[in-house]
């Protein structure tokens, strides 16, 4: 008799996973395609910006062309989306966006050649009010407090050199006039639709722009009350055009495109502090109503990730092309529409969204003994990932740790392979097997690339006894214990250097007079799995290390594979432990002139 069973448990910046229902999974399926209405004389159907109604019954599509036609907002019937029953607006050129207010009375899109803002009363059969705003409108947003009206308007759309404005106007209580025009001294990026965030409060808008001519794509703090102007700038120095806003609490996520990363960044101090890198360019990001999740477009394809562990949590592939905004249902968000700008393949994707409730029992599970049950190890990254290490608990009283087997996910089998089905126990008793897998450990260096739920490993366990065994991912097991991480391809930027005052002799820079931790290569206080792969980096993929005598592990002052090979085997082989100074702080005791220039866990030495 042969089980299967799937857990998820989340790990920094990506998921490892038990194989089954997550805390915090999410489920994506594709519903339904509506293509978009054919518009003449171009015969396009190119969709850019959608709104849900209050009421929860209509989705309005603002339709796009390349010439100057008259574009339609399609007005579609809720839940069922079906084409026959199609409203239509027909009105002005090029809008490409359209909101409502909140109290569902007004629709609200801009014409983008005759430079106006059109309001549109739904319960007077849409009669129509123009208002000057500003040269070629480009993106629209409305307040939470559906007080104020901001659009997004370039002299040019596109052009670097351009000079781009918000034009702010004040919808409240049935007003419709222009309240000011604030200068952003950059474009604002290509997306119709782009997504933008407001505080809670409604006083203040986030908004991404694209890059200027003297200075990279910035986020803007604009102010929505007297005296209306930019408050707050952060420049990026990486790609051209930012891409998507969202807020949950006191971080901003910010799409950028050709950076192919979301930049997050803290409100208070209006400074970048983490970032998620990500496998192609981003041409928008919205926040699910559960402001948990953070939902990433990108041209065909969706992402899902949990911003509180920067996790991936699910996927969409090969949908239409030309993505471009994304609605959620009011309440729980159980749907989301998503709007495709392609001219040819335009229209809108219905995804249904299904989330796993938290605290799922991680256990196998047997109605009698003497049967075979597998745990499948499942790892979502948008990372390439070069090793894993990790240490997976059961209980012994019902199952026991057969084999550990290389899972679906590996066409080219890893390099290094280090499974232990009888692992040291914990100190608090609980047993179990570990896992380490180096991707490659010669050039060329290979990594597993990003991607959702893909099986790493399987633990086969044999059952003796009828009952369930909780499974457990722990850090605790083998001799030293295995650490549970995932060593991601970030870079130099993994290495945070502080600074320390370096010493020398004879003018070579040594490591006395610095202490400094052998083995610790990455500097993150513990002798993991990452160690060794950041020696491989630096050995043949140009990896900066700061202190490279803590890579020297077995002291012969030269830095080759047998580092990275005898670390390896200290930590999952039983193999004899790196060179002095370790495990503690200390001085080189036969200094060479491998270059330590800061190690930022230990003092300078006397």
């Amino acid at each position: 008799m042969h089980n299967r069973h799937r857990i998820w448990v989340l790990s920094g910046a990506v998921a490892l996973v038990l194989s089954g229902g997550m805390a915090g999974e999410i489920t994506l399926t594709v519903k339904r395609f509506v293509p978009g209405i054919r518009i003449p004389p171009g015969n396009q159907s190119a969709i850019s910006g959608l709104a849900i109604s209050p009421d929860e019954t209509k989705l309005y599509a603002a339709y796009w062309t390349d010439h100057q036609s008259s574009c339609p907002v399609a007005i579609y019937p809720l839940p069922g989306l079906d084409p026959v029953d199609v409203d239509t607006v027909r009105y002005g050129h090029n809008h490409g966006d359209v909101v409502l207010s909140p109290d569902g009375r007004y629709m609200y899109t801009h014409e983008y050649y005759s430079s106006d803002l059109k309001r549109f009363d739904i319960q007077d059969g849409y009669s129509e009010t123009s208002l000057g705003i500003g040269s070629w409108p480009v993106q629209l947003w409305i307040a939470p407090d559906g007080g104020t009206i901001v659009a997004g308007t370039n002299e040019w759309s596109g052009s670097p050199d351009c000079e781009a404005s918000l034009a702010l106007v004040d919808v409240r209580d049935g007003s419709f006039s222009l309240l000011a025009t604030v200068p952003l001294g950059h474009n604002l990026s290509g997306g119709m639709a782009n997504k933008c965030t407001f505080s809670a409060d409604s006083r203040h808008i986030y908004v991404g722009t694209g890059r200027s001519n003297v200075e990279g794509p910035a986020l803007l703090e604009v102010g929505l009350t007297a005296p209306y102007q930019i408050e707050r700038s952060l420049v990026f120095d990486m790609g051209d055009h930012l891409e998507g806003v969202a807020r949950a609490g006191d971080k901003l996520y910010v799409g950028a495109m050709e950076a192919r990363r979301i930049n997050i960044v803290d409100v208070t101090s209006f400074s970048e502090v983490d970032a998620i890198d990500l496998p192609e360019e981003v041409v928008n990001c919205a926040l699910h109503p559960d402001n948990r999740h953070l939902f990433v477009l990108f041209d065909a394809s969706l992402w899902v990730i949990d911003i509180t562990t920067k996790a991936l949590a699910g996927s969409l592939e090969g949908l239409e092309p030309g993505l471009t905004d994304i609605e959620f249902s009011p309440g729980p968000g159980s749907t989301a529409y998503v709007a495709h700008i392609s001219n040819e393949r335009g229209g809108i994707t219905v995804v249904d969204i299904g989330m796993q409730p938290p605290d799922a029992a991680f256990a196998v599970s047997s109605p009698r003994g003497n049967c075979t049950l597998e745990a499948s190890i499942l790892l979502s990254s948008v990372h390439d990932v070069a090793g894993i290490s990790l240490g997976l608990a059961h209980d012994s009283t019902r199952v026991c740790l057969s084999e550990i087997r290389p899972g679906a996910t590996w066409s080219t089998p890893p390099d290094l392979w280090f499974a232990d089905v009888d692992a040291a126990p914990c100190a608090n008793g609980k047993v179990g097997g570990t896992l380490a897998i180096v991707v490659a450990s010669a050039p060329p260096l290979r990594t597993l690339p990003p991607g959702s739920a893909q099986e790493i490993a399987r633990f086969v366990y044999e059952a003796h006894s009828p009952g369930s065994s909780p499974l457990e991912f722990v850090d605790c097991l083998g001799s030293p214990p295995v650490a549970l991480e995932v060593s991601a391809l970030l870079g130099p930027a993994s290495v945070q250097p502080e600074a320390i005052v370096a010493h020398t002799r004879d003018g070579i820079l040594t490591s006395e007079g610095i202490c400094f931790v052998r083995g610790d290569v990455d500097q993150n206080g513990h002798f993991s799995i990452n160690d060794a792969i950041s020696i491989l980096y630096f050995l043949f993929s140009g990896l900066d290390l700061v202190c490279l005598s803590s890579a020297d592990i077995d002291d012969d002052e030269a830095i080759d594979v047998s580092d990275p090979i005898y670390l390896l085997s200290y930590l999952f082989r039983k193999g004899p432990a790196p060179a002095a100074p370790f495990p503690d702080c200390g001085a080189d005791p036969t200094p060479d002139t491998l270059e330590c220039e800061t190690f930022r866990r230990c003092q300078a030495c006397p």
